[in-house]
């Protein structure tokens, strides 16, 4: 049943045989499984849309000369991933041991920071704007 405002493919807009297997074809070089399946049958369903045979056959053309790039997208994904989220050493994650090292503001401001990790030592303020208090030398710490 079809709601108002919505249209539906018909038979004078079934794509054309070698639109058809020009998407079929793109996809074979997707990986396998959910992903395969996933994309030929949008690719599929947006050329049903599409009305005259000339623009179907353009649009999978598109959709072939781009797949290569579609699958290195899949492939890549999460190797990407992993290497844009840093890895917070064990001790540090923790709270067992930093490593502190006394680091230089812009301005000559001194300040402790964990070589390990980049956390701020806790003891140099606690409001938003005392990441860089200065470091108090002498005494326990």
């Amino acid at each position: 049943m079809n709601t108002p405002g919505t249209t539906t493919p018909d038979a004078a807009n079934r794509p054309a045989i070698a639109a058809r297997c020009a998407v079929v074809t793109a996809t074979l070089v997707l990986p396998r499984g959910s992903s395969r399946t996933r994309y030929r049958q949008e690719f599929l369903a947006e050329l049903s849309f599409i009305e005259r045979s000339a623009s179907q056959l353009r649009f999978s053309v598109g959709i072939l000369s781009r797949a290569w790039a579609l699958r290195r997208a899949l492939t890549e994904e999460n190797t990407m991933i992993h290497d844009a989220v840093p890895r917070t050493p064990l001790l540090c994650r923790l709270h067992v041991h930093h490593q502190w090292h006394t680091e230089t503001t812009e301005d000559g401001a001194r300040y402790r920071r964990c070589l390990r990790c980049g956390k701020d030592h806790p003891s140099q303020g606690s409001g938003p704007g005392d990441w860089a208090a200065p470091v108090q030398m002498g005494g326990g710490g």
